[in-house]
Formats: C-alpha cells, structure tokens, sequence
C-alpha cells in the first residue's frame, strides 16, 4: 500500500524522514559491528530469495 501525493503534511514527512535516516544510520553501524566477512555473501542472498519469493502470488 502506498500513501498517494500531499497525504501527508511537510512537518509528518520531515520528521518520518529524519527518523528513518537514524534507523538506518543505527543499522548499518550494527551490521558493520557484527557481521564477519563470512555472513555478508549469506545476507545478500537471503536478500534475494526474500525478493524473489515476494514476487509470487
């Protein structure tokens, strides 16, 4: 479901914007933490199949 154009005001956009961008911030600082040089090929394929699995109905 997508939110269609002027849904929300500038104020409410701004703000989930800037708190996406932290969460983001916050993960990749973790992923860069935990995760080895051995796991990063796993989760680029765990990435894919998830991608292609959503793709069927």
């Amino acid at each position: 479901m997508h939110i269609p154009d002027g849904f929300l005001d500038p104020l409410v956009a701004g703000l989930f914007w800037v708190g996406s961008g932290i969460a983001i911030g916050i993960a990749v600082r973790r992923a860069r933490r935990e995760l080895g040089d051995e796991r990063t090929p796993l989760l680029g394929v765990v990435a894919a199949g998830l991608f292609a699995a959503q793709m069927l109905n």
